[in-house]
This record gives structure tokens, sequence and C-alpha cells, in this order.
């Protein structure tokens, strides 16, 4: 069987264009930001990246849903009725996605082994803990940002984060430095109201 992945940006560092080099590789698959007519099965990674009328079937794998933007949600319902088979890992979306057909709820991979907190501190008496929040932050509440902003005011910490958009001092990093980023906390503060 033919199964091609659709990518719009298959050259990013971003961790979907990651998950989506790798089964590419790993099992062979095609990849590029074009749907493949003559592929078995086109697969969106994520929904977003699949917007043509092709005659392939798809299976996309839904990422999040922005329910503050209604042209997101139109794309998301409208990807939902044309997959053949719905991934996502978030069980909200399933249920949701469950109302179109087929549709499984995977864990992402997660690397323990690289991504630790802490591993690269050394132990140092009265030292101010480091807490931090990654993503990017969008209009609408969905990372808990919010949550973020009320932290601040509670106790004596140090805070970091990787993405955009969180109301502490945030930069992007390359995924080559991701690692550095994580092994710099002590604690990882997930507020996401779903993921």
């Amino acid at each position: 069987m033919k199964i091609h992945i659709v990518r719009l940006k298959s050259n990013s560092d971003s961790i979907l264009s990651r998950k989506a080099k790798i089964l590419a590789t790993r099992l062979g698959w095609s990849i590029s930001s074009l749907a493949d007519s003559g592929a078995d099965v086109n697969y969106s990674f994520p929904y977003l990246d699949y917007r043509r009328n092709v005659t392939t079937p798809l299976a996309a794998y839904f990422t999040h849903r922005e329910d503050v933007l209604p042209n997101k949600v139109e794309i998301w319902e409208n990807q939902a009725r044309k997959a053949l088979l719905r991934i996502t890992s978030a069980q909200q979306y399933y249920e949701d996605l469950s109302q179109y057909g087929p549709t499984v709820k995977i864990l992402p991979p997660l690397d323990r082994d690289k991504f630790q907190l802490g591993s690269g501190k050394k132990a140092r008496p009265n030292r101010i803990p480091v807490l931090g929040v990654s993503g990017y932050v969008y209009k609408g509440g969905r990372k808990g940002e919010d949550l973020v902003r009320q932290a601040l005011k509670e106790g004596n910490y140090e805070w970091r984060g990787m993405g955009k958009g969180w109301p502490v001092p945030t930069k992007e990093y390359p995924y080559s430095k991701i690692q550095e980023f994580y092994q710099g906390l002590d604690i990882l503060v997930c507020p996401a109201t779903i993921e």
C-alpha cells in the first residue's frame, strides 16, 4: 500500500514535521506539501495541511481545534467528514471526531531519555525553583495562559517559556536546543485546558 503524508511545512524543525519525517523514514512513506493522487491513502499531518479535493482516500491527524476561530472550526468539520480515519491524542477530540466515523486516540511519542527536567542543573542551596511552560499561545485561553498569569502572583519562582505568547519571558528554540530548555527547569507547568 502506498501512503503519502501531506505536510505543508515538511522541511521545518517543528514537532509535527519531525513526526511526519519519522513516519516517512521508518515506514517508507512519501512526504510533500501536496496530496499524491497516485497514493492509496493521503495522510494529512495535521488535518489543516490537506484542503484540496482529490479522489484518494484521506486519513488525518487532528491536533487541536481552535473553537474561537470559526473558519478553522469549519475546516476541522470538513476534514472530519472527508477522512476515512481520524487520529487524535485528546479524549475530547476523540469523542467529537467519532461521530464522523472510525477514530483512534493515540499517545504521542515521548523521548523520556532525552527530555528530562532539571538534569542540566547543579544543586545549589536556597536556589529559586525554575518553572517553565511551552507551546504556542493563541487567543481563546486553550493553552491556560490565564492560569499562568494567576500563578505569577503566588510564590517565589523563576519562570521561563518556550514558544510564543506566554505571560513570562519566552523564546523560540530550534529542536536541537529544546533539550537544554527542559533540563534547565525544575517543574514543567502544563496549564492547557485540553492537551
